[in-house]
């Protein structure tokens, strides 16, 4: 092996933690934090982020050292290595506090909401914001992505945690426990209405021109919707069954165009450039 090979691993095996260059057994990923369970959420990730890369013809192995990228997610709390941060959410205030004892440094470009935002200027060990840190959850940019026209099929659909799909002459039940996305989306974009627990079943949903009540049937830490809600102005409403879901009038569907432009111009192509 070439002499240039061995340096150029040998500096792959560093990373930044606080400010300064250690030595990391973590794979070089720069979209470092993203569970590999099936999850609709969590499958959007790697999708947007290559998307992001693949617009600017960037080869993200270019890089000869390590970069901790966080992107769709309440996942800030396992950021245990100096993390960008774009459009990442968090669980709670507790979850920033955790990140302590890891002396994690947040490079933030844009949060989920201002919930999020908050509990890193008062909680975090170390940040520096971007000029007018902008908000939005990256996954309001799958149209973009994965464009889809409405189909109206079905007068309501629910996206569930449950296993399993069942379909209906005007309703479905599909599971978010998986990672085909544009499934999802098809059957997203066939309802009138979408009613689920799942964060990011509402934001696609909303993203897609779908309307969507959040589904509340008294176990969901709200934290995290509460900070999408506000992101888009609205506060927070949600229904404890999926009768009454169907009773209720769902909120506004936001103008997300601003917030995806903000998103597009706040990624943070300039870590390839270092």
């Amino acid at each position: 092996m070439e002499l240039i090979s061995i340096l150029k691993i040998f500096r792959n095996l560093f990373t930044t933690i606080n400010g300064k260059v250690q030595l990391t057994l973590q794979r070089k990923v720069y979209l470092e934090y993203w569970s590999k369970k099936e999850n609709f959420g969590d499958s959007l990730s790697p999708v947007v982020f290559k998307y992001m890369l693949l617009d600017k013809n960037i080869n993200e192995s270019k890089k000869t050292r390590r970069k901790h990228f966080t992107c769709i997610g309440s996942i800030l709390g396992i950021c245990k290595c100096d993390c960008v941060v774009w459009g990442t959410g968090a669980l709670g205030t507790q979850q920033i506090i955790n990140t302590r004892k890891w002396k994690t440094h947040f490079d933030v470009r844009a949060v989920r909401g201002p919930l999020t935002l908050d509990a890193i200027k008062q909680n975090a060990f170390s940040f520096n914001l971007s000029e007018n840190v902008s908000f939005g959850d990256p996954a309001i940019l799958m149209p973009l992505i994965y464009a889809k026209e409405k189909n109206k099929k079905f007068r309501y659909g629910i996206l569930s945690y449950a296993p399993g799909e069942k379909i209906f002459e005007d309703f479905f039940i599909i599971s978010v426990l998986s990672n085909d996305y544009t499934k999802i989306i098809d059957f997203i974009t066939q309802a009138e209405l979408i009613i689920t627990p799942s964060l990011h079943g509402i934001i696609v949903a909303e993203a897609y021109g779908v309307n969507a009540i959040l589904l509340n049937e008294g176990r969901l830490k709200m934290f995290k919707y509460d900070d999408y809600y506000l992101s888009t102005k609205r506060s927070t409403i949600f229904a404890t069954s999926v009768e009454e879901a169907l009773r209720m009038k769902p909120l506004p569907l936001p103008n997300l165009t601003t917030m995806q432009q903000d998103l597009l111009r706040k990624f943070p192509y300039d870590i390839w450039k270092n």
